[in-house]
């Protein structure tokens, strides 16, 4: 599965298509995430009709002891709906388990969303989704970064870093997205390396990004991984030459933050 230039997104173990010159995705695997174990979850209520969207992300406007979860109606989180809260709920920052990815359904408290987990073992980590209205998107925590779907039916509070000193997990990137960049698991299982094809920033390996322009020696569409690099001091392949990276929103002490570029 793919996902957009100072366009494209990210892609993670979800679907989520940042804004970027290639923003990250957020589905790394079409895994199916069944419970082995017994499930934490209770029926969800029969609100009536099938409703695309049954509820607000922003607003969380379900009845109590249940959430608003962006889920995958017919592909790729286009829907929200209703989903139980466990009694335990696990609170945002806490360790989380995904019982089904695109159903919406784990064990993150209201208004939270279980995200950046390990495929193989379903665990993760509570993100706050997205506050205020889509017109103005905010965080809770100011050090977190809005991610929001093509769509806005996925909404993260994501923490942010810096490319040229990225300080992220195992397995994940520093990536740009709609705003800041943040930290994102790489999306594939053989990331793309300098110079080859691809279609989503963590689609390509960490310290690079997905961009538009011509890279050398690379043949694909939509885009060609590229490295990022200082402005002050460059180092790129041949054939490219560190460029300023645009941003739609500059962070305080990235200004140097550049991409090589063909």
């Amino acid at each position: 599965m793919r996902e957009l230039s100072q366009r494209h997104g990210i892609a993670s173990v979800a679907l989520l298509t940042l804004a970027c010159d290639r923003a990250p995705s957020l589905v790394e695997d079409d895994a199916d995430f069944d419970d082995p174990r017994q499930s934490a979850f209770v029926p969800v209520p029969d609100f009536g009709d099938d409703v695309i969207y049954e509820c607000d992300l922003f607003l969380q406007d379900c009845p109590a002891g249940f959430k608003c979860a962006p889920w995958a109606a017919s592909s790729n989180f286009d829907a929200t709906k209703c989903v139980a809260v466990p009694e335990d709920a696990a609170e945002v920052g806490a360790e989380c388990y995904v019982e089904s990815l695109f159903g919406g359904l784990d064990d993150c408290e209201r208004g939270s969303m279980c995200w950046r987990f390990d495929p193989s073992t379903a665990l993760g980590t509570c993100h706050a989704m997205v506050l205020g209205s889509e017109d103005h998107p905010m965080c809770a925590n100011a050090l977190d970064t809005e991610w929001l779907g093509g769509s806005l039916r996925l909404s993260l509070c994501l923490p942010g870093c810096d490319p040229l000193d990225p300080v992220c997990g195992p397995g994940e990137g520093c990536y740009a997205g709609i705003g800041p960049f943040t930290c994102a698991r790489t999306a594939w299982r053989d990331a793309a390396v300098s110079g080859e094809p691809c279609e989503y920033n963590n689609e390509c390996d960490a310290g690079l990004a997905c961009i538009d322009d011509e890279v050398p020696g690379c043949v694909g569409e939509p885009g060609c991984c590229s490295p990022f690099c200082d402005v002050d001091d460059p180092e790129c392949p041949a054939g490219t030459a560190c460029q300023p990276w645009e941003p739609t929103v500059i962070v305080p002490g990235q200004e140097n933050a550049g991409i090589c570029r063909g």
